[in-house]
């Protein structure tokens, strides 16, 4: 079925701001500058593909939406460019249910559907703050080639930075705390080609409360982010839906304290307390010198301890098969510093620095 296509075409004139013009062998680079007082989605509008969008500090009230190739909207920092809800949206087709996004980087998609036709390419997000919005703070979706870097999303009624059906996507040095939800969640990627790098995702503890959940998305990797006081760390998954969970690095992470309890919701069907990373189901995954302490369960869970390896079919996935679990200090989590329920084939947990683990024997 052919997707319906919901990119706008830009009003002519549609902003009058400053900008300047650079021509690159036929090509049109705009540097347009907004602030305070002005609309970044009018700038957004008027833009062209490969122009930079440059917002001053202050704070803005108002939600964005992105659908053109190489866009790039750049903050004068996290803090400084403050994008707080407004009383009245903007009118945009990544808003769900009354429910309002910070910021939707998107290409053709039809709104209640998993039809998608082109994405957009190459969209660049940085240096700014998003607070205070009913759904997610950025979302991408049916995109390629995307960056979200030094972003700082809070208090948002759901995940804090969410990215569905993408190729390429990297979230570079983010933070992503105190949301409704979680704070990163990738999935329906079965391409993802995802760099994570130098996140933190904290305090996310009301429902879901995963610090990066990861569902039914192949390839990337996650490596230097801190995940704290959620309730649970990483969750790495394959479900029911289409695509496995396969080809991921997990590295160098710190993983300490999620120990929040978050009841079952629609979308995570199971009690969430303590687990600091959980591999179900996943498909040659390499976990190796990642720092796991401190993450015990404090409500009803279904799984919990310091490194979990396990099989996903109580979700529909699969059992997990040549995952490696290896050199990584795991202290301080119960039941266990790591747990392995023996299902699938090719697995090895071995030459980790660890106290305690189930089966025993697993340590060391």
């Amino acid at each position: 079925m052919k997707a319906t296509t919901i990119i706008a075409a830009a009003a002519a004139g549609a902003c009058a701001l400053a900008g300047s013009v650079v021509a690159f062998g036929g090509t049109r680079d705009t540097v347009q500058q907004v602030g305070p007082g002005q609309s970044i989605q009018r700038a957004i509008d008027a833009a062209q593909p490969g122009d930079t969008i440059v917002v001053a500090a202050g704070t803005y009230r108002e939600n964005l939406t992105i659908q053109k190739d190489r866009i790039t909207l750049r903050g004068a920092g996290e803090g400084a460019t403050v994008l707080l809800a407004p009383a009245t949206p903007n009118d945009s087709p990544c808003n769900e249910f009354g429910e309002v996004n910070g910021i939707c980087v998107a290409g053709e998609f039809t709104l209640g559907s998993d039809d998608v036709g082109a994405p957009v390419h190459g969209v660049r997000v940085s240096d700014l703050s998003v607070r205070g919005f009913s759904r997610f703070g950025v979302v991408v979706y049916n995109a390629v080639g995307s960056t979200v870097e030094h972003v700082d999303s809070g208090r948002n009624h759901r995940f804090g930075l969410v990215a569905f059906t993408v190729e390429g996507i990297r979230l570079l040095e983010n933070r992503s705390h105190d949301n409704g939800e979680g704070g990163f969640y990738i999935g329906d990627a079965p391409r993802a080609n995802a760099v994570v790098q130098g996140n933190e995702a904290y305090r996310n503890d009301a429902t879901e409360g995963i610090g990066l959940f990861l569902r039914d998305t192949s390839h990337g990797v996650v490596r230097d982010n801190r995940f704290e006081a959620n309730c649970a760390g990483v969750l790495l998954v394959d479900t029911a839906e289409p695509g496995p969970a396969a080809g991921w690095q997990l590295s160098g992470n710190t993983v300490t304290r999620n120990n929040a309890a978050c009841a079952p919701t629609e979308d995570v069907p199971v009690p969430l307390s303590g687990p600091g990373i959980a591999l179900l189901g996943t498909t040659g995954t390499l976990v190796e010198g990642n720092v796991v302490t401190g993450n015990r369960p404090t409500g009803d869970t279904a799984f919990a301890g310091g490194i979990l390896l396990a099989s996903a079919k109580s979700v529909g996935g699969a059992d997990p098969t040549g995952t490696a679990v290896r050199g990584n200090e795991a202290r301080s989590n119960a039941p266990a510093d790591l747990v392995f329920d023996g299902s699938g084939s090719g697995n090895r947990v071995a030459a980790n620095r660890c106290g305690t683990s189930m089966p025993a024997g697993l340590c060391g």
